[in-house]
């Protein structure tokens, strides 16, 4: 149960970086207050960037 609570906790920020700082990736976000979120978040920024961008496609993962 808290391996599910960890990958859950993880699933969600994720969404919420993702629609708050979705312009780094190239999703347009127009959202004056998301600056607002981006001290907290300055320091997992990199990280972010490098997972949403490593994680592979189902046919990806089954052709590897």
């Amino acid at each position: 149960m808290a391996q599910d609570a960890l990958k859950m906790k993880w699933y969600v920020e994720q969404a919420i970086m993702l629609a708050s700082m979705g312009d780094m990736l190239g999703l347009p976000v127009v959202c004056y207050y998301r600056l607002r979120l981006l001290p907290y978040w300055i320091h997992k920024i990199q990280i972010w960037k490098t997972t949403v961008l490593r994680e592979k496609d189902i046919t990806e993962r089954i052709l590897s």
